[in-house]
């Protein structure tokens, strides 16, 4: 054995060690995504449980001040979302109905309805049920008639369910049930396929409803401190005025101006501070009159 093991040239020892280190790579591969898959149900439960708490701790680092906006913003998309899933769910039924009439019809296989209603509903996942689909419907029909005009009729009814698919149905139910318009979701998916694949594909829809929920959302506060800065430019030119009458105006806009120091800058204090309606109207715009030289809120 020394002396065949002296002869062997170590090159030719490359292959083998390839082969061992493929199978060790592979064999580590599988147990640790075994092992991954086991822990999804842990992973889920403590995810489920611990939810409303990760959401609590999340929405406490938004700033006070935006908080009302973002639960506004984050309820909205939440209904989008359930909005979507509820059109992609209603998508699919059409699509298991679709495809199985036409399997019966024209591909004429065994357990065509099978076929066709699992294809519809794996379109959950986009174009896994269509791939799906073919391959199985191919193979039953190759097995029952061999090569003739039924094979047409499979491919056929594939083709042109899918063709109705991503030109009228997704956007018309999809898009629909998540407020948006037909082109508007058949430019996403575009998009969203070019640029990231299959999974652009899959979050097309939802991220631009999302995004939909933010633009409307930052237009709005953009407006409202658009308006804001109006009203805080109406009430300074009233200061002015009204200061030359030999009266004061204090002014709160919402929350965004402390009275007490408004107060102390027109030589009040925090005893002459009437506040009404305040708890009624957050956000509208308030003034009194101040009383120069005597200093008290009427």
């Amino acid at each position: 054995w020394p002396e065949l093991l002296r002869r062997i040239d170590p090159e030719q020892l490359d292959p083998l060690k390839q082969v061992a280190s493929w199978a060790a790579s592979s064999t580590l591969s599988f147990v640790f995504g075994l092992a991954n898959l086991l822990m999804v149900p842990v992973y889920t439960f403590y995810f489920l449980r611990d939810f409303d708490k990760m959401k609590a701790w999340v929405f406490d680092l938004v700033p006070i001040g935006w908080q009302p906006l973002v639960l506004k913003s984050a309820l909205a998309i939440d209904l989008k979302m359930g909005q979507f899933i509820r059109g992609q769910l209603t998508l699919c039924t059409l699509l298991a109905v679709l495809y199985s009439a036409g399997l019966l019809a024209f591909g004429r296989i065994d357990m065509a309805l099978l076929v066709g209603v699992a294809s519809g509903y794996l379109f959950i996942i986009p174009y896994l049920g269509t791939i799906v689909g073919v391959v199985v419907g191919t193979i039953l029909c190759l097995l029952k008639f061999g090569i003739d005009w039924h094979l047409l009729g499979v491919l056929g009814t594939f083709g042109v369910v899918q063709l109705l698919e991503g030109t009228l149905l997704t956007p018309k139910i999809v898009g629909e049930s998540v407020g948006l318009h037909p082109m508007v979701v058949i430019l996403s998916l575009f998009i969203g396929g070019a640029l990231f694949g299959f999974m652009g594909i899959l979050l097309a829809v939802p991220a631009t409803a999302a995004l939909a929920v933010l633009a409307h959302a930052d237009f709005h506060l953009v407006v409202g401190e658009f308006e804001d800065l109006l009203a805080r430019r109406r009430m300074r030119r009233r200061l002015q005025r009204d200061g030359q009458r030999g009266h004061i105006v204090v002014v709160l806009l919402g929350d965004r101006i402390d009275l007490v120091q408004a107060l102390a800058r027109f030589g009040g204090s925090a005893g002459d501070l009437v506040q009404r309606d305040a708890a009624d109207q957050p956000a509208a715009i308030f003034h009194r009159r101040v009383r120069t030289g005597r200093d008290v809120l009427v």
